[in-house]
């Protein structure tokens, strides 16, 4: 069973320059491994209960590579399994990526990583024509409470000030679909008395 959650723009949950941070979630974001000059995440991306993302941003950690490309951390508080996530970087380059992703750095990439760009257990597709926008697909989905990470161009803080939208799509964890499961037999059960 899946079902597709639909974020939109996030302009809300933003201020210029810095989002507002998920109250969990400290300084520094430790999803990331220290990769050449950053030592933790520039950005972490919380996934939260309805799908609905936040972002914040580390302002001692920029760009990891000197100039202008960011790591982002992605952790799953949403309660369900995350398939993917459509990410918006409107007036960004943000994929565009120009060969000096995260596995060109001090760090051994065992995964899968055709653009160099790519964490653990994710991959890039459907990236626009512009490199604004890009969907993060989770390899073997990202179950509730795991976290992975990426880099993208552009630096940590652009990428959060541009007030990125986008969406997720999620797998109920089986527990959910075991609870709905049995709501729906009792259902029967009751209509069928009713009947009777």
């Amino acid at each position: 069973m899946r079902r597709s959650v639909s974020i939109g723009m996030l302009a809300s949950a933003f201020a210029l320059g810095a989002a507002a941070p998920h109250a969990a979630q400290a300084q520094p974001f430790t999803q990331c491994p220290a990769i050449n000059d950053d030592t933790s995440c520039g950005a972490l991306i919380t996934i939260n209960p309805g799908g609905a993302l936040t972002i914040a941003l580390d302002p001692m950690q920029g760009p990891y590579d000197g100039s202008d490309d960011a790591l982002i951390g992605v952790i799953n508080n949403s309660g369900m399994t995350v398939n993917s996530m459509l990410l918006t970087t409107p007036g960004l380059n943000a994929f565009g990526f120009d060969g000096d992703g995260l596995c060109a750095y001090n760090i051994v990439c065992t995964w899968a990583h055709p653009t160099g760009y790519e964490g653990p257990n994710m991959s890039f597709s459907n990236v626009a024509s512009d490199a604004a926008s890009g969907t993060i697909v989770f390899t073997n989905g990202l179950a509730n409470g795991a976290s992975t990470y990426f880099s993208l161009e552009d630096t940590p803080a652009q990428i959060v000030g541009s007030h990125p939208g986008g969406g997720v799509t999620t797998t109920p964890e089986p527990a959910t679909v075991g609870l709905v499961a049995v709501g729906l037999g009792l259902a029967g059960v009751l209509r069928r008395r009713a009947r009777a």
